[in-house]
């Protein structure tokens, strides 16, 4: 049995700190996971729930109790140590959260207001009871639903740890038996007061990995207002691979009975009975053993930090960019009116690539779910992205047009070898978008008359971009690989993607003592007007950004998704 797990906290928009805690262990009695939700304000709510968290984790002892006894048990023991503190003058609390997973059974318990649900079958089940005054009061039969939602009581809990001596903990009587595909979701009220269950349905429901739909659930209760403190734990239960061992077994059985009764028969077709046996093996593994999530590891590449931008109009466009991103910034225009505009674009795309768009339904439908996936990740949760692919074998490109609109050509496509080569792609065109890299020169072309248009369009966004489109390229690479290192992507494989790319002509160095001040002024006015950085600049340039991101937030291993690009089968389809 697997288990796919994500846990994630934010402090919101509106507290100061964060007073939740989270956290798991994996121990002989099974794996653990606990939320806690601290009150009391500042140090004393953070304290208690901290205290909640490690006393719960750590007071599993080895005996031959059951779960429920040594979950009753460590319970017991959180709520006297917050006690501790309560009677210290500090009057604090905590709810609590708790979760264990041993072989295919589920335990829970909580104290408080923190819940855990089971998403299974599409549906969202909702395992523990809140200790509060609203859910009693909705026990009674004195509210509705509806009137709960917004009751003035309700942040009233009528249970928690460190209030009384003793607590009376809800300890669920019989274990739950767990089922394949099966997601379990522990959270403090910070999010499912801000998100209701529809749309926690719609989420758990999606082909996302885990992690992706944790940072979905937090950016909608970010979104709703975010007036608590939100923690997530999300527990994912994948029973599939037991099929192949159950299946292996069959198959060796069926194999030596082959061998066997060709023996006793036949003793000449002995090797055929084998033969047989052999076959079976090698087709189970290979039908349930291919392993879509190819691992790329980071101590496989040794890059280091160059530097990349050594001609002198490098450094003119690095002073001036920041000037040219203020003029994007105060430019750009509208939502709406970079939808119009982009719908304005789409018809011209449509009429000049007539019966040549999203002609392959199956690499539509594959790109636009790689694309969906970083949905969350986008800071202008407004635009509405569609993806599409153009079919012209001999177009080796890709591009993005205001209203979110990302066109692939099929060309660009065939020269792509796995799924990370192609989130990088798909992640610096929405980059363009999300940056506004799109909409600003069109503020300024809109200005200009309708009769001048035509004439003075080419030569006014040559003007105002081309100086700095090098860098615009540059940043849109950074932030995609930003986008796919959050993924789990490898960032590794754009690396090798462009490397494969590079044109063998360009030198990789540039040194002004080395040529002739004719050739170097030419070089650098190519420099100045390059639409993309060079393939070794470009390279040079990725390559430091990967260490940098290695250096703030260290990771060893990343997908490849080599099988699910020649297959169409996205990486977080379960």
């Amino acid at each position: 049995m697997k288990i796919n797990f994500v846990q994630k906290t934010s402090t919101g928009k509106v507290r100061d700190e964060n007073q939740d805690d989270m956290g798991f262990i994996d121990i002989p009695y099974g794996k653990i996971f606990v939320v806690a939700d601290g009150m009391g304000g500042g140090i004393n709510g953070k304290e208690a729930a901290n205290k909640a968290v490690y006393t719960v984790l750590n007071k599993f002892s080895n005996d031959n109790n059951s779960i429920t006894y040594e979950l009753d048990k460590s319970i017991q023991e959180a709520n006297r140590k917050i006690y501790e503190i309560s009677n210290k003058n500090r009057q604090t609390g905590s709810t609590a959260a708790i979760l264990v997973i041993k072989k295919r059974k589920a335990y829970i318990a909580h104290v408080g207001d923190s819940r855990i649900y089971l998403f299974r079958d599409s549906k969202l089940n909702k395992l523990t009871t809140d200790h509060s005054k609203v859910q009693s009061l909705l026990d009674a039969g004195v509210i509705t639903i509806d009137e709960a939602k917004n009751h003035p009581d309700a942040h009233i809990i009528t249970q928690c740890l460190g209030v009384n001596h003793e607590v009376n903990a809800e300890i669920g009587n019989k274990p739950l038996k767990i089922k394949n595909k099966d997601i379990f979701l522990l959270c403090s009220d910070g999010l499912w007061n801000m998100v209701d269950d529809q749309k926690i349905t719609e989420i758990l429901s999606g082909t996302y990995s885990v992690d992706v739909m944790c940072d979905y659930l937090i950016n909608e209760a970010l979104n709703a207002g975010g007036f608590d403190n939100i923690t997530i734990q999300i527990v994912s239960v994948d029973i599939e691979n037991e099929k192949f061992y159950t299946s292996l077994l069959s198959n060796i059985k069926s194999g030596l009975n082959k061998a066997k009764s060709a023996f006793i028969y036949k003793k000449k077709f002995l090797l055929t009975g084998i033969f047989a046996a052999l076959i079976c093996l090698i087709a189970t593994f290979f039908s349930y053993y291919h392993n879509p999530y190819e691992i790329d590891y980071s101590n496989s590449y040794s890059y280091t930090i160059n530097e990349c931008n050594n001609m002198v109009t490098d450094i003119v466009k690095q002073v001036g960019y920041p000037i040219n991103k203020e003029i994007i910034e105060l430019t750009s225009i509208s939502v709406h009116k970079e939808d119009i505009i982009g719908k304005a674009i789409e018809k011209k795309l449509n009429k000049k690539y007539q019966g040549l768009i999203d002609v392959d339904k199956e690499y539509k439908n594959y790109i636009e779910k790689v694309g969906s996936s970083m949905l969350p990740y986008m800071k202008r949760e407004e635009i509405k992205y569609h993806f599409h692919v153009i079919q012209k074998d001999d177009e080796i490109n890709a591009f993005a047009i205001p209203g979110g609109g990302i066109y692939i050509f099929s060309g660009l496509l065939k020269t792509l070898e796995n799924e990370a080569q192609l989130a990088a792609i798909i992640g610096h065109e929405m980059m363009h978008v999300d940056l506004k890299h799109c909409t600003a020169i069109y503020q300024i072309l809109l200005q200009i008359p309708k009769e001048n248009q035509s004439h003075f369009m080419f030569i006014l966004a040559s003007i105002a971009d081309q100086p700095f489109s090098s860098e615009i390229e540059a940043e849109a690479d950074r932030c995609s690989l930003d986008l796919i290192y959050k993924l789990k992507y490898s960032p590794y494989q754009i690396v090798n993607y462009w490397e494969t790319t590079a044109n063998d002509d360009i030198p990789s160095t540039y040194s002004l003592c080395s040529q002739s001040i004719i050739t170097t002024i030419f070089d650098e006015l190519d420099n100045l007007l390059a639409s993309h950085p060079t393939y070794p600049k470009r390279i040079c340039l990725l390559k430091n950004h990967i260490i940098k991101l290695q250096e703030k937030n260290p990771q060893d291993s990343f997908f490849i998704g080599k099988w699910n690009y020649e297959n169409k089968i996205p990486l977080y389809k379960r």
